[in-house]
C-alpha cells in the first residue's frame, strides 16, 4: 500500500503531536471493503497498517509506540471508499488531549501522485 499527499500531510501532524508527547501510545486500524475475497481483504488490510506504520516510523516515532492490528471486511461504514481506511486509537496517554474524531476522504483521484513509505 502506498500513502498519498493528502494522508501524508495528515501523517506528519500525527509525527508532530507524538513527538511532542512521547508518551502516546498509538493503535493502527486496517480496513477494506468486502468487494474481495476474505483472505485478500484480511492481507489488504494488514498492508494498509503497516504501510502507515513503516511511515511514523520512517518519521522517527518507535516501532514500540505504534500498534496495529487489521479487520479485512468486518467492520464496514457502508461505503465501499469509506471502508477503504487505516483508523487511530491512543492506546495509551499520560497527555491532556483533545481528539478530533472528525473524518476526512482522502481517496485519491487517479491523478494524484503517491507516497511510498519503504522508499
Amino acid at each position: 500500500s502506498s500513502i498519498s499527499p493528502a494522508s501524508a500531510a495528515i501523517l506528519d501532524d500525527v509525527v508532530a503531536v507524538m513527538t511532542k508527547h512521547p508518551d502516546i501510545v498509538i493503535g493502527l486500524e486496517g480496513h477494506a471493503d468486502p468487494r474481495n475475497n476474505r483472505a485478500y481483504n484480511e492481507a489488504l488490510s494488514e498492508r494498509r497498517s503497516d504501510a502507515v506504520r513503516r511511515y511514523l516510523v520512517a518519521a522517527g516515532i518507535s516501532p514500540d509506540r505504534v500498534k496495529t492490528d487489521s479487520f479485512g471486511e468486518t467492520k464496514t461504514l457502508g461505503d465501499p471508499a469509506r471502508d477503504r481506511r487505516v483508523e487511530f486509537r491512543i492506546i495509551k496517554s499520560d497527555s491532556d488531549l483533545s481528539v478530533d474524531s472528525s473524518e476526512t476522504d482522502l481517496q485519491p483521484s487517479p491523478k494524484d501522485s503517491v507516497v511510498h513509505p519503504d522508499r
